[in-house]
């Protein structure tokens, strides 16, 4: 009885101690193909897509840092590439793929559009049914190993909007920024890391920040979220926040990463 007891006091602790932040879990990879990363992201209340913009960040440079949804003032320091789902010129039904990089000498961000295809990023916008979740799955080994472009024969996403903001600048600037022709090879990585940082941001239309992970949402300099992609995980992600995102479509509730190496 003493021993039971005892099992019971830590479960207790257990689930205590998991109250108030950010709970994760980690399981097989089965239900991705090799080399692939299943990203699921949820809100509040029903997606917003003319009006919000969901951004799914990653750092894979291999620094250690968190990219966060602060980068308009830090000149999108630790950002590597984003997702952007959301925005006008029918860019809003199906995620844009951006890639960023410091020109030589710059303290600030550049954006690169990445071009994608339906058989790279398999897209679901309403996975759960409810209107307030969307799942994508993406080609990790071809798509995040992109190389930084060095010049093309038209203008790369340097937005107007970059001085003023936003890591979806590159998704709303018109008109829509041509690829590089340098094809992606993982030859020639933008960072060779095996553990990669993301985030999940939303935004206004304009880029301006809205809510992110983390207990203090958009302000929040302490969160950290990372997956060792040479590793199977599946990371269920539970947002504990006492933050009122206003409009609840851009409050970030949670979602889930699952990686298959």
């Amino acid at each position: 009885m003493v021993r039971k007891f005892g099992l019971v006091v830590v479960v207790l602790s257990l689930m205590l101690a998991a109250c108030g932040r950010q709970v994760t879990g980690l399981g097989g990879s089965g239900t991705i193909p090799a080399g692939q990363m299943l990203i699921r992201f949820r809100t509040l209340a029903p997606l917003d897509l003319n009006n919000n913009r969901y951004l799914v960040v990653f750092n894979t440079t291999g620094n250690g840092q968190e990219p966060y949804a602060n980068g308009f003032i830090t000149g999108f320091v630790n950002y590597s590439f984003a997702f952007v789902l959301g925005g006008s010129n029918g860019l809003a039904q199906f995620p844009q793929l951006y890639e960023y990089y410091f020109p030589q000498g710059s303290q600030r961000a550049n954006t690169y559009y990445v071009p994608l295809t339906p058989q790279q990023v398999q897209f679901t916008p309403n996975s759960n049914g409810n209107g307030t979740e969307f799942t994508f799955t993406f080609q990790r080994t071809a798509l995040l190993c992109a190389p930084v472009p060095i010049a093309s024969p038209s203008p790369t996403a340097t937005p107007s909007s970059a001085a003023t903001a936003t890591p979806t600048a590159g998704a709303t600037a018109a008109p829509t920024p041509t690829a590089s022709p340098l094809a992606p090879t993982c030859a020639t990585l933008n960072g060779r890391a095996t553990r990669w940082f993301i985030n999940f941001i939303t935004t206004d239309p304009s880029g301006a920040p809205i809510d992110a992970l983390g207990a203090s949402g958009k302000d929040d300099v302490s969160f950290t979220l990372s997956v060792d992609t040479t590793l199977a995980s599946d990371q269920q992600i539970q947002r504990a926040t006492q933050l009122q995102i206003n409009p609840q479509s851009a409050q970030i509730t949670g979602g889930e990463i699952i990686n298959s190496p």
